[in-house]
């Protein structure tokens, strides 16, 4: 496992394998991950499944520091689109993500500078949030594979699973749209989660 260090994009977190290991065991007793989103809010009182999860394995991340969590699932060999994560109910971007690995393949993530927005399909193009976005050259692509990752989901970005027959399974924790990636890696590092 190499570890990943660059901010404001990406940070390697420290969890522990049974810090993992057991977020993945009470994951998949409590939800069927062939359900393709699961997005839980209310994070701030520990009111959801996912929330009674990371409280559970990681109960000194304080509940006012999350808002809402989100699994997403990547079928084999399948890609997102180029996006930035935002609330569907909120002009607020979710900003910084915990990544925990629930069912992890080999996987390839890119941010990129503010993507041209075209309005036709093409081969180079990738639909998001109601609009196409070209694809230009990658400013960050990284690879990862059953890591925990701090994520800055405010910029442009796109996850590709690299495996042709595993599906990707990732829960998302989201920080309060108050903390920036730098304030929450920095709650992080003193909580010993990140170097």
């Amino acid at each position: 496992m190499t570890a990943i260090y660059r901010p404001p994009y990406v940070y390697t977190l420290n969890f522990s394998n049974e810090v993992i290991e057991g977020i993945r065991a009470d994951y998949f007793n409590k939800y069927n991950y062939s359900q393709r989103k699961i997005e839980e809010r209310c994070f701030g009182h520990y009111t959801s499944g996912l929330a009674d999860i990371v409280k559970k394995w990681c109960p000194s991340l304080s509940p006012h520091l999350m808002d809402t969590g989100l699994v997403i699932v990547l079928d084999p060999g399948s890609e997102t689109n180029i996006h930035i994560d935002q609330r569907r109910d909120s002009i607020v971007d979710r900003n910084i993500g915990i990544n925990f690995p629930i069912k992890m393949t080999k996987s390839l993530t890119a941010f990129y500078n503010n993507p041209d927005i075209v309005f036709a399909y093409d081969i180079d193009t990738a639909y998001s949030t109601g609009h196409y976005y070209k694809k230009p050259d990658p400013v960050l692509t990284f690879e990862m594979e059953n890591q925990a990752v701090l994520l800055n989901t405010a910029i442009y970005h796109q996850v590709s699973n690299l495996s042709d027959v595993e599906t990707r399974v990732m829960l998302s924790i989201s920080f309060n749209a108050d903390y920036t990636f730098d304030q929450s890696l920095d709650i992080l590092q003193q909580l010993g989660y990140a170097n």
